[in-house]
């Protein structure tokens, strides 16, 4: 039930975004061409440019906030090859323990 219920908020939120983005796009129709780094870009709608910026700013954003994952996973990972290390050296003074 809350599976549904997540999918269809997911859908309807992806619906006015949607319309939202299209409404904005043709409310701004004048023609720019942005310079970038001295060089002219193509001449599109200033909504369109606008919308890119958005885009291309939200998927720097998402790679930078995925680093801190990687990193903690990494860090992790070296954990628990630590404690493999450790546990096989209490294992090996265990069974030499006994021995003696």
């Amino acid at each position: 039930m809350i599976k549904w219920a997540k999918r269809i908020i997911l859908i309807v939120v992806f619906i006015i975004a949607l319309v939202l983005g299209i409404t904005f796009t043709s409310e701004n129709s004048q023609l720019v061409s942005p310079i970038l780094y001295g060089y002219p870009l193509i001449e599109l709608q200033l909504g369109l440019w606008l919308m890119i910026a958005l885009f291309i700013g939200g998927g720097v954003g998402l790679l930078l906030s995925l680093l801190p994952l990687l990193w903690g996973r990494k860090t992790a990972q070296v954990k628990e090859r630590k404690i493999q290390a450790l546990e096989k050296e209490i294992n090996q003074l265990r069974s030499t323990s006994l021995k003696g």
